[in-house]
């Protein structure tokens, strides 16, 4: 079941699986593109597995590194012990058969997936990670069509000192106001995207839901609630040749 809500455009909208609401690109689910970006609500994932038609759930232990997870590599289970901050799964756009849900956590860090013609990523990228290239590497294993930028902390609240924007090579987007830098994540990413575009003559589509998660309520913090709740964040993708479960 799932419940359209205005949202911050008319391009994201807020659907309800698992008893909880999650921002989706309106654009993309309507080419069959089943994610989501989710918030402060708890998730019920029994319900949402079953809504969704999901065989297994699949996540990684998250360390703001650059490894990238494939899970038609290895015969890997839904718990959170292999370390990567990106998952790769064959990309599905066919809403009637079951699939395989690949998923990652934030609180202020970036959250992206990315759709391509054959391979879908999710991806966790926070500022040492934005530094470290792993928006990157995952744009070389997808090569994709669209990129979707989720509820991050943005410029209007995450402070930052001098060292983090120097870590970004020039891709920071950031302001600054009263003798302090505020970084926005989701524009840094946006811009380390459009690099790849013109160094590759490709085009990728971004569509970025510029919110943020800092002064949002809707969504967990860690800057604002300073506590380990985390927002899921998903993509389904084809059943690895074997089982996974």
């Amino acid at each position: 079941m799932s419940l359209e809500i205005s949202a911050s455009s008319d391009i994201f909208v807020e659907k309800i699986f698992g008893g909880a609401r999650f921002l989706v690109c309106l654009p993309l689910w309507k080419e069959g593109f089943v994610h989501g970006f989710g918030g402060s609500e708890g998730v019920d994932f029994e319900l949402f597995k079953k809504e969704l038609s999901i065989t297994n759930n699949i996540s990684c232990k998250q360390v703001h590194g650059i490894t990238i997870l494939d899970i038609n590599l290895g015969d890997y289970k839904s718990s959170e012990t292999y370390e990567a901050d990106g998952i790769l799964g064959l990309t599905e756009n066919s809403r009637d058969t079951n699939s395989t849900c690949i998923y990652i956590k934030t609180a202020d860090c970036v959250p992206l997936i990315m759709i391509g013609p054959k391979m879908t990523a999710v991806v966790h990228a926070g500022w040492r990670g934005l530094a470290s290239g792993i928006v990157k590497q995952a744009l070389d294993l997808t090569k994709p069509i669209s990129v979707i930028i989720g509820p991050c902390a943005r410029d209007c609240c995450y402070e930052v000192g001098n060292e983090v924007i120097e870590a970004m090579s020039g891709f920071a987007a950031y302001k600054a106001k009263s003798n302090k830098l505020y970084l926005s994540t989701g524009q840094t990413a946006s811009n380390i995207i459009n690099s790849y575009n013109l160094d590759n003559g490709n085009t990728v589509n971004i569509f970025d839901c510029n919110i943020c998660t800092i002064c949002d309520t809707r969504f967990n913090s860690y800057r604002r609630q300073r506590d380990f709740s985390r927002n899921i964040n998903f993509a389904l993708v084809k059943n690895p040749t074997f089982s996974a479960c």
